[in-house]
């Protein structure tokens, strides 16, 4: 299951809806938003020979949401049909469409915590994040494609020409712009929504993980501002410092647990810190000594592999 807040496990991927937008679909109505979800979806993976399809009668702020969810994240063509008060939007397949790849439904449970904004970097530090990152409501989406872990192959600092470079085969350099987030993570800007779909397509069946002399963890179609990404990388970050920092005290704890316990077992055997080396021998009393097997890199409930000794043998717990 995703941790709240976090990016998907395994996945590498951010979040392609930005508070602004989930905030409107909270105002069509989740339920109703889900299904209009699932209607984009079916429609997406029908036979291609299906390339129309009418949604239900929707109010005009519906129709907007719907305008938006199929156009920018499933990559497909709609208008809207009828006057007033029976007017609907109407679906038309583009080529290369396609659904996201994270859902609608599973950002709002993955990214609940990021999607309020709980994870907003302190005071000032906001501000470069807040300007656009809710302008995808508004219609005002990019058209990128975004390279998520990007490292040289042969090691060394990854530059926009190199991306170019191993791009050349499926794109001309010249149809997009290579904006860096940070030294991992880069934008493929494009000023064409369909040459944009059809590079997508391409990287995801001939270089889903890597091009020519770079490699990367995974590609995403972005339909929302390059601030809202920047912002998810600000706060993932974060996150990792403070899962260091447990880490860091985690060990700590189990060193002086070690500790205590290996007194424990001195003063209950009369072993002394310089018989170690004896392991397996008889103790002073003619029994063999009691060896603790404590892993040096923990699990996470390392509590149950140092648990008293009158709590009977050690089991192992495998916690992946």
């Amino acid at each position: 299951a995703g941790a709240h807040g976090a990016r998907r496990p395994g996945s590498g991927l951010l979040c392609p809806y930005t508070p602004g937008l989930v905030e409107a679909v909270r105002g069509m109505g989740v339920s109703a938003a889900l299904a209009l979800e699932g209607h984009l979806g079916a429609f997406v993976r029908t036979p291609a020979s299906a390339r129309i399809k009418p949604l239900r009668v929707m109010n005009a702020f519906e129709r907007r949401i719907a305008h938006l969810l199929a156009r920018d994240l499933y990559g497909l063509e709609t208008y809207s049909m009828d006057p007033e008060p029976q007017r609907q939007v109407v679906l038309a397949k583009a080529p290369h469409c396609g659904p996201p790849e994270i859902t609608l439904a599973e950002a709002m449970i993955d990214f609940a915590d990021l999607l309020a904004l709980q994870a907003a970097p302190p005071g000032a530090a906001v501000e470069p994040y807040r300007g656009r990152m809710g302008n995808q409501a508004k219609g005002d989406a990019e058209s990128a494609i975004g390279l998520w872990g990007v490292r040289a192959v042969g090691g060394g600092r990854v530059t926009s020409a190199a991306i170019e470079a191993a791009l050349e085969p499926l794109v001309r350099p010249s149809a997009y712009q290579v904006k860096p987030l940070d030294a991992e993570h880069f934008l493929l800007d494009f000023g064409e929504r369909a040459l944009a779909r059809r590079t997508l397509a391409r990287l995801q069946a001939g270089a889903a993980r890597g091009a020519g002399a770079l490699a990367w963890e995974t590609v995403q179609w972005w339909p929302a501002p390059e601030e809202w990404a920047s912002y998810q990388l600000y706060a993932f970050g974060k996150t990792s410092q403070a899962d260091r920092a447990k880490d860091r005290h985690a060990r700590r704890l189990l060193d002086e647990a070690r500790q205590l316990q290996a007194r424990r077992a001195t003063a209950a055997t009369g072993w002394d810190d310089d018989d170690d080396h004896h392991h397996g021998t008889a103790g002073v009393d003619g029994g063999a000594r009691t060896h603790l097997d404590v892993p040096a890199d923990p699990p996470a409930n390392m509590w149950n592999l140092l648990r008293s000794d009158d709590e009977g043998d050690h089991d192992d717990h495998d916690d992946a």
